[in-house]
Order: structure tokens, then C-alpha cells, then sequence
């Protein structure tokens, strides 16, 4: 697909990863596709990545630093009212 069909798609997933980034600790990604993909597989691709990024911001359960259940479950409360 030409740049013009693609440059939206672009421009929408890497403000939601900005706004990811901003939240959360989570990895950059340089993604580039080429002329050959069309704008449906790049956004279903950005789609896949985004949700991947914000899972990746998921709060664990750290037991062996003696964190209790009940502050794993204050820090995804904290993390569910803060999803984008």
C-alpha cells in the first residue's frame, strides 16, 4: 500500500505506544513495514503489539520480595483504573 494509505495507521499506533510509554515501563519498538503490506495487516499487526505492550505492563505477584496478595491486587486495581 502507498505511504498516504498507511501514514494514519502509523501516526494512531505510535501515539497509543507514546501514551503506553508514558504510563508504564514498557520495551520501544521500531517496526517498519514495507510498500507490500496492506493497511488491514499493518493495523491488525500495530493492533497486535499495542495489546502486547500493555500486557507487558501487567503488575506481577513478586511472592519471593514477600509482597502479599492483597498489595498485588491494590497494584492491578491501580493498573486496570490507569488502562488506556
Amino acid at each position: 500500500a502507498p505511504y498516504e494509505d498507511i501514514k494514519a495507521i502509523y501516526d494512531e499506533f505510535f501515539e497509543a505506544m507514546e501514551d503506553l510509554k508514558d504510563e508504564w515501563d514498557i520495551k520501544k519498538y521500531e517496526m517498519l513495514h514495507g510498500t507490500n503490506k496492506t493497511p488491514q495487516q499493518i493495523q491488525d499487526t500495530w493492533t497486535r503489539e499495542w495489546y502486547r505492550a500493555l500486557n507487558e505492563s501487567r503488575p506481577i505477584w513478586d511472592v519471593k520480595n514477600g509482597q502479599t496478595y492483597e498489595e498485588y491486587e491494590i497494584n492491578m486495581q491501580m493498573w486496570r483504573e490507569n488502562l488506556p
